[in-house]
């Protein structure tokens, strides 16, 4: 994860991890950049730039929901209560 975007990370029930990867660009807006992890390394399969994102989750999958920050400043947020943060 880099300080200038946004990535979720997820494992397929089969197949290698994959990302997607939200890259801030200028002047406005991202580049989403699909990849999958090969055992070494995240290769990119795919790129395209988006203007706007956004990111709902549903109540099912709150607790779930892990949200990382660096790792001087990590932090996990789960469970109804933490909703509004």
């Amino acid at each position: 994860m880099t300080d200038e975007g946004i990535t979720l990370r997820y494992d397929p029930p089969q197949g290698p991890p994959r990302r997607v990867r939200y890259e801030a660009r200028s002047p406005e807006g991202y580049t989403r950049i699909t990849e999958v992890w090969t055992g070494c390394d995240w290769r990119a399969e795919g790129s395209e730039p988006v203007t706007d994102i956004g990111v709902e989750i549903g109540q099912r999958a709150v607790d779930d929901v892990e949200i990382v920050g660096d790792e001087t400043d990590a932090e996990t947020v789960t469970g109804p209560e933490q909703v509004d943060r």
